[in-house]
């Protein structure tokens, strides 16, 4: 069995195969494992939704966002709700992942990453008024990442590594900030952009260049072993990296260099380490770096500059395709014992 979850958590086999491996037909008592994985993950989201619901009349009361303007903004009591629905979250969560049956552990996942979102708005609401310059939003993360690490220890999965992963984004944003390369942004300021329906930008081209290679990095620790699983290390770390580099794009087409080695890239790592994960990435990438390449190129591109810039690599992929299909299968092997 710890063979078994062992290869889930390393993205080869899925979690429904480890227990068909270990002897389970797929029928099981309503009551089972299943139902109470299904109503833990009811229940932390509803937990988390009315702690959410809670917290903010506590904080804004009447006056709603305007509160942050006219002063009327009860962050530490808001802060107190928030901490408590998370504890709850953690504890449970805890007791989840510690428990024999998959299903159960696999809801203790989700649970721990309930309880990791609150924790974060709650020390948001805590340590609203801290000012220690630009030490300010490094210090405020540092009771953030504490939980992430704790949930990513207590049960490395796909839920708990988004949180691992939301933690390294927001590290890295702070160590940009503290040396004076991104502008800090103050809670307030990115509550009442929220609540206009846009988001400030303080992001430079280092920032991207850093975010590029924080995506990578995941995708390394993926394929060492460090963060399981495997196909999730793969995908946050591909997405993060191709997003940063297609900014990178829209500030200069010189830029048009990093999304090339990015494709390329991808087209490698998934042969070369037989996932498939990132070969959807790779087909993304090298589908729109195309399109790149038609901006920078050509001034005005007609329906025959696609048709022939997307036609003619795709048939020749795809005849790659065939031709490899084609190459003889090695032979099964003899059931008769040798003379």
């Amino acid at each position: 069995m710890a063979e078994d979850d062992g290869a889930v958590r390393g993205g080869h086999i899925s979690f429904e195969q480890a227990e068909g491996i270990i002897g389970r037909t797929g029928k099981a008592p309503v009551m089972g494992p299943r139902a109470a994985e299904v109503l833990a993950y009811f229940g932390a989201v509803a937990l988390v939704v009315a702690t959410l619901v809670l917290a903010y009349d506590v904080a804004f009361g009447d006056t709603g966002i305007a509160g942050l303007v006219f002063g009327s903004f009860d962050n530490l009591p808001a802060g107190l709700v928030a901490l408590l629905g998370a504890a709850i979250l953690l504890v449970l969560g805890t007791r989840f992942a510690d428990h024999d049956a998959g299903a159960i552990r696999r809801s203790g996942s989700f649970t721990l990453l309930a309880g990791f979102g609150l924790a974060s708005v709650a020390f948001g609401f805590l340590l609203y008024d801290l000012d220690l310059g630009d030490f300010t939003p490094l210090v405020r993360l540092l009771p953030v990442a504490v939980v992430a690490l704790y949930v990513w220890q207590r049960s490395p999965s796909v839920p708990t590594q988004l949180a691992l992963f939301a933690t390294a984004v927001e590290a890295v944003s702070a160590i940009l900030v503290l040396v004076q390369i991104e502008d800090p942004l103050e809670p307030s300021e990115l509550i009442l952009s929220a609540a206009l329906g846009s988001m400030p930008n303080t992001q430079g081209w280092v920032s991207l260049v850093v975010g590029t290679a924080l995506g990578l990095s995941w995708i390394w620790l993926g394929t060492t072993g460090r963060i399981r699983t495997r196909n999730a290390a793969f995908a946050l770390g591909a997405f993060y990296a191709w997003i940063s580099a297609l900014q990178l794009f829209g500030t200069t087409d010189g830029w048009i260099a990093l999304s090339t080695a990015i494709a390329v890239g991808f087209v490698w790592g998934a042969t070369r380490w037989q996932s498939s994960v990132l070969g959807g990435f790779a087909t993304v990438a090298v589908a729109v770096l195309i399109a790149q390449f038609i901006s920078v190129l050509v001034d005005s591109p007609t329906t025959t500059t696609f048709v022939v810039a997307y036609g003619v690599p795709g048939v020749l992929a795809l005849a790659g395709a065939w031709g490899m299909s084609r190459s003889p299968r090695a032979p099964l092997a003899s059931s008769t014992p040798a003379g």
